[in-house]
């Protein structure tokens, strides 16, 4: 970057962003990269910005609290980047290029798809050095491959339920793999882990994890602490009613 207005008042408190967005998406790697560059060329003159990468689950629950709290352009938004100047929405990634050019000019030439899946990579190791654990599903339709769902699980709150499900998504013989996708209930949940599997009891183990978002996983059960190991249930928003009734684990 190079300067094109070499004067600004001393008086001006720095310029504090915040972007927000999804890991791997190239809009929120460059306002990312951009709003770094800034702070670590004119310290003085911009603050230490906050970057809060996020998967699509939580940006979603994200992107519906700042529609609630802001109004106005977030609702607008179409790319999955929000980025905020002292505490106000600016908007997207061509709105902080439009807002840093009446003081700079500037060049980018990168890969941004390259950096995001460094980024997400990145982002995972965060997740895994919590001593948590990983598992992901993928859904096919009629012997073709849709697309696959990642879970950070929960195995320091719930180590027996996120163990149980583990073994059953690494099995190949009697576990998850090849079983159907029994109920969908729109905006609501979906039911997976098919119904012949083979069962042994185990406890609820706790409820300290609540259901109050999109994509949370839980043990299916019967009633309390009966056929507690098989069928799960995968949120598709916040569900209280589940709470102190299925134990969620991921």
């Amino acid at each position: 970057m190079s300067e094109k207005m070499s004067e600004v008042s001393a008086l001006e408190p720095p310029e504090k962003f915040i972007v927000a967005g999804i890991v791997s998406n190239k809009e929120f790697q460059k306002s990312r990269y951009v709003i770094q560059k800034l702070h670590i060329c004119f310290p003085k003159l911009y603050a230490p910005p906050e970057i809060r990468p996020m998967l699509n689950v939580e940006w979603t629950a994200y992107l519906t609290k700042i529609k609630r709290k802001f109004g106005k352009g977030t609702w607008k938004l179409k790319k999955c980047v929000a980025v905020f100047l002292n505490g106000e929405f600016l908007g997207d990634d061509e709105d902080l290029l439009k807002h840093v050019s009446k003081k700079f000019r500037f060049s980018l030439s990168m890969d941004w798809y390259k950096i995001g899946n460094c980024q997400i990579f990145d982002y995972l190791q965060r997740i895994m050095l919590k001593f948590r654990q990983l598992a992901y599903i993928t859904v096919s339709i009629n012997n073709r491959v849709i697309g696959s769902m990642l879970f950070e699980l929960y195995n320091d709150l719930v180590p027996l339920t996120a163990e149980n499900f583990l073994q059953k998504c690494k099995a190949e013989i009697g576990g998850y793999a090849g079983t159907p996708i029994q109920r969908i209930m729109p905006g609501s949940w979906i039911q997976c882990g098919g119904v012949k599997l083979q069962e042994h009891q185990m406890r609820c183990e706790n409820y300290a994890i609540p259901h109050d978002r999109r994509g949370v996983l839980c043990m299916c059960n019967k009633k309390r602490h009966k056929t507690n190991t098989t069928q799960f249930y995968i949120t598709l928003a916040a569900a209280p009613w589940m709470d102190y009734r299925y134990v969620a684990f991921g």
